[in-house]
């Protein structure tokens, strides 16, 4: 007599049941192969636990069988990142004025205490502890600050474009500087252009590496 691989699963979990169950006095209840094949025919098709159907078991466990003992692993909470919120912001001192340098402001954090790259990345203060805030003292390059890469340009440096200006005019920190085009005239140009620092002219769209 020929069974359906499912139907034989099934005729396998009753007989292991059948295994071990008492038996009651000196009677036993026992069911033909042919009933048992009608029974496993007429049932499997409807049996399926998570839309998967009756899967082989055996007596001794059921491996995979969505029954089994065995605990499931349950999955990890994904660690919560940082918040990408912030918002830029100039020093008091400069609200106002054009092409100001504007400066990241953590979430939850009022305007004053925007972080500046600087001190506040190394005085262990709280006003750089956001991605865009870390990603700041990591890098030297201000979120605030617009970058973009002259597609013309096989090196892909980035360079900063003042704001009011469309990405073409960006600040190329050579030509532009002496220019009449205006590209440069922002803090952000101007200190590209004519740095005050003795490292010498640095492009501030570069990754610098973290803050010393």
């Amino acid at each position: 007599m020929k069974f359906t691989s499912a139907s034989a699963s099934l005729l396998v979990v009753v007989f292991s049941l059948a295994a071990v169950v008492p038996t009651t006095g000196q009677r036993q209840q026992r069911l033909s192969v042919r009933h048992l094949q009608d029974f496993a025919d007429e049932t499997v098709d409807s049996m399926s636990f998570s839309g998967k159907p009756l899967a082989l078991m055996s007596i001794a466990g059921i491996e995979g069988d969505p029954l089994s003992t065995k605990s499931k692993t349950s999955k990890s909470k994904a660690s919560k990142s940082k918040s990408e919120k912030f918002e830029c912001v100039p020093d008091a001192e400069e609200v106002g004025r054009e092409g100001a340098v504007t400066y990241p402001v953590c979430e939850g954090m009022n305007n004053s205490n925007y972080c500046d790259g600087g001190y506040g990345c190394i005085s262990g203060d709280v006003f750089c502890n956001c991605a865009a805030g870390i990603r700041f003292c990591n890098t030297q390059v201000n979120p605030c600050t617009t970058c973009v890469t002259d597609p013309e340009d096989e090196t892909e440096t980035p360079y900063p474009v003042c704001e009011g200006l469309d990405d073409s005019s960006y600040c190329d920190g050579e030509d532009d500087c002496d220019s009449d085009n205006g590209f440069c005239d922002c803090d952000v140009g101007l200190s590209f252009c004519y740095p005050t620092s003795k490292s010498g002219k640095e492009n501030p769209c570069v990754d610098k590496g973290p803050v010393q």
